[in-house]
């Protein structure tokens, strides 16, 4: 089956959506939008709070990998209600499921995408624990302070004290080893359901050679599998311990360069810098090609929440769609790839969260942003030939906004292909005015000779706007219209 290279996710949030019947509505809804790949957040059982000690409730603190979650199966039985496993055959009935649902994410052309979490276990694992039976001595496996107590991950702010992490520095070969094979195995169980990409969480966190020794193996059972590499808002300097690895994308901080709090998160960047996006994306391409977004599940920190406060508080749905196709459009044309959470698309004001997020907290659409997304992503599908993804050429990107305006030039230098300049429409109700793009001429000139892009742009930008085709825009309404020009 034909999947297009332009990775355009569509994340599913399971525990917001409930069992897993409940989930195929979106595949379709995600299809007609032009994604080309879903995405679900981790599915398998997680802890029984307060029955385990230290469980968090988080998705991203898998108790049981191979064992579904019981929010999310369509499949009764007494032990699961009661908080036990479930008998084998109800085990199997939920993976059928499972690979019931990828092959009708495949039939709709897209990639299905699982969410691998291999730095950690919950800390009521059994194999945690060393009480499976399948892995004698795996309590061995985790890191633990002299006294014997597991060894959480923290920074300044944060002890995750829901998790155990493996102990990859381990000097006992032997059981470094055995920490590979069961992280390959958990691979392996993803294939087995029909997925054949991967969103790797906290890549940093699991040295380089268990990465390529992992990726390795998938690629022997699946013809070249994607891995993406969730590097927003790390240091920098991280950046390079992953270069050579075989990740094929990695994730950029597009999120927090919004007019309102540009500054206000640093997203490990240097303090002072105004390019920092440009130099993020340069840095990362040393590894892949990068993908935006405009919201996820971790984004209910900083920018986000201040975000939430000026604008989704508000009653305004007029705001509150602007913003959204501002974000959506920053994220899919200044990026290598895109991916939205479910509920951005209706205009969801409330963040998504491991820990508390529920089907309690479902919404109602506010807003349909649906049409607007589609002719992104078109836009993006048409683009692929003018942003190659291995590109050699260096690549200039500039944005900025005039009134209701998004204005987005891309430029490979000294490429044989024509640029691209790119004119959105934020504004929902109102059409763009064809003296909103004449006046933004001096902008965009102004912006390209700050990045000392020798391009004669403000002549070719002046014949843009008297072009006949943008009468389209005077008509524009419900849904953007973006005019794409030569940029040579």
């Amino acid at each position: 089956m034909y999947f297009s290279e332009d990775l355009r996710i569509y994340n599913l949030f399971p525990d917001l959506v409930g069992s897993m019947s409940k989930w195929h509505h979106y595949v379709k809804q995600a299809a007609d939008m032009g994604f080309t790949a879903f995405w679900i957040n981790p599915f398998w059982a997680t802890g029984e709070a307060p029955n385990d000690q230290g469980q968090s409730g988080s998705n991203y603190a898998i108790k049981t990998p191979g064992v579904l979650d019981k929010k999310f199966s369509n499949n009764e039985s007494p032990e699961r209600n009661r908080g036990e496993f479930p008998p084998e055959i109800i085990i199997e009935r939920d993976l059928t499921d499972i690979k019931e649902f990828t092959a009708i994410i495949k039939d709709h052309g897209m990639r299905p995408i699982a969410d691998l979490v291999l730095n950690h276990l919950s800390l009521c694992s059994p194999v945690v624990n060393g009480k499976d039976p399948r892995y004698p001595g795996s309590e061995n496996w985790f890191r633990r302070t002299p006294d014997g107590k597991i060894d959480h991950d923290r920074t300044t702010r944060t002890v995750w004290s829901d998790v155990a992490p493996f102990d990859f520095n381990t000097t006992d070969l032997t059981i470094r080893e055995k920490i590979i094979e069961f992280l390959k195995s958990q691979v392996d169980l993803y294939i087995d359901c029909g997925f054949t990409a991967f969103r790797c969480d906290a890549p940093g966190k699991i040295p380089t050679d268990i990465w390529k020794n992992i990726i390795s193996h998938a690629s022997q059972r699946i013809n070249a599998p994607i891995f993406i590499a969730e590097t927003v808002g790390v240091p920098w300097d991280w950046h390079q311990n992953l270069e050579g690895v075989g990740f094929s994308h990695t994730v950029n901080s597009v999120y927090y360069t919004h007019p309102l709090v540009e500054g206000r998160v640093k997203s490990g960047r240097p303090d002072g810098e105004t390019d920092w996006f440009d130099k993020e994306l340069a840095s990362l391409k040393r590894i892949a090609p990068s993908i935006g977004f405009p919201c996820y599940h971790d984004s209910r920190h900083g920018r986000f929440m201040y975000i939430m406060e000026n604008i989704y508080g508000s009653s305004n749905k007029i705001l509150l769609e602007r913003e959204n196709r501002m974000q959506y459009a920053k994220a899919a044309l200044l990026s290598d790839g895109v991916f939205m959470p479910i509920g951005f698309e209706g205009g969801y004001r409330n963040p998504l969260n491991v820990f508390t997020t529920s089907t309690a907290s479902q919404e109602t659409d506010s807003i349909n942003l649906r049409p607007f997304i589609s002719e992104i992503n078109t836009l993006r599908e048409k683009s692929l030939d003018r942003w190659p993804l291995n590109s050699q050429f260096k690549e200039n990107r500039v944005c900025l906004t005039h009134n209701s305006l998004l204005i987005i030039v891309r430029y490979n230098e000294n490429s044989p292909l024509p640029g691209r300049v790119m004119f959105v429409n934020l504004h929902p109700e109102k059409s763009i005015n064809i003296s909103e793009i004449t006046n933004s001429t001096n902008k965009i000139a102004q912006k390209l000779a700050e990045k000392n892009i020798a391009v004669a742009f403000k002549q070719n930008i002046e014949e843009i706007s008297q072009n006949t085709a943008l009468a389209e825009l005077q008509k524009a309404h419900r849904i953007t219209k973006c005019y794409d020009g030569l940029a040579r």
